[in-house]
């Protein structure tokens, strides 16, 4: 049995898309109280959802796609339109920042940081195939959900893509609370690793102090994590591209230890509580009946019953 919902679902503000607003509001009203420049923050927001949306009514003509994934595609996008204006709010953070703390946790256990340990192999040709690898996060937004949807697993492909927004929700929170700008910002002296378009991209559109906890470490192993619960076949895949992008944040510099292990746990709570989320949002939002019979006819399989 598949998990289709039927096509007369209300049309109501989803989880993500609550998450969004609640994310921004809160985030503005923080920054008017900190005398930050919120009008700003707003603007970018803005542009930034605008532009998505536009893409979005495109891509789902073009492509044909059935709107409900393309509304749940750009709403898991929603988080990029929050994430590329986060620095106008988090700059004055940065006089906090707890990289110390983080470089003598990754000092005692190792003796050396991950990134000295890989300098001595730091190559033109490395840094290209790393680059490339760190790259391979923002298909994970997209991709994996759209083949569940494709394969029937409509339900599980809400569940991946509320997880993957809750983890950026909450890591956003993370950089707040925990300001830290990696070993790209805190160590000097090290051989450099050299520039391509990837990490000018990373440079120009990344949040400074958006470090811990790793998204890049969460949101793979959120996939990870969903690709083990649908069959040892694709948790071994997506467990393969995980443990190659968290090496890539090693390798690039971009993250302590402490980050990455912070990610993982934010993706296996988020993992918990998204399905929690989803069995309550019917009754909070009155509405959606029909998707609320659909889980009770057919509940999200089990860890490892996918049948692929």
């Amino acid at each position: 049995m598949t998990d289709r919902p039927g096509r007369d679902v209300p049309v109501v503000l989803t989880p993500s898309e609550a998450l969004f607003a609640a994310t921004v509001a809160v985030a503005a009203l923080l920054g008017f109280l900190g005398n930050r420049p919120v009008g700003a923050f707003l603007g970018w927001v803005s542009v930034y959802t605008v532009a998505l949306v536009l893409l979005s009514v495109a891509v789902i003509r073009v492509l044909r796609l059935d709107p409900r994934l393309g509304r749940g595609l750009a709403d898991v996008s929603l988080t990029f339109c929050v994430y590329g204006a986060l620095t106008l709010l988090l700059a004055p953070f940065g006089a906090r920042a707890i990289d110390g703390a983080l470089w003598r946790a990754e000092t005692w256990l190792f003796g050396r940081t991950l990134v000295e340990m890989a300098e001595p192999f730091v190559s033109p040709r490395l840094t290209v195939l790393f680059s490339a690898i760190y790259s391979v996060h923002v298909p994970l937004f997209l991709f994996p959900a759209a083949i569940h949807w494709w394969s029937g697993r409509q339900l599980r492909a809400e569940r991946l893509l509320l997880t993957l927004a809750l983890a950026m929700y909450l890591g956003f929170a993370g950089y707040a609370l925990f300001p830290a700008y990696g070993p790209v910002g805190a160590m000097t002296g090290l051989r450099p690793i050299g520039d391509n378009a990837a990490t000018d991209l990373v440079a120009a559109y990344g949040v400074a102090l958006g470090t811990f906890p790793s998204l890049h470490a969460g949101i793979s192993a959120a996939v990870a994590i969903d690709g083990w619960r649908t069959s040892r076949r694709w948790g071994l895949f997506y467990t393969a591209i995980a443990a190659a992008i968290w090496l890539s944040t090693i390798y690039l510099r971009y993250h302590w230890l402490l980050d990455l292990l912070a990610g993982l746990a934010l993706a296996a709570f988020c993992t918990w509580l998204s399905g929690r989320v989803l069995a309550l949002w019917p009754r909070l939002t009155a509405a959606r009946p029909s998707l609320a019979v659909a889980r009770q006819t057919s509940p999200i399989p089990a860890e490892g019953a996918a049948g692929e």
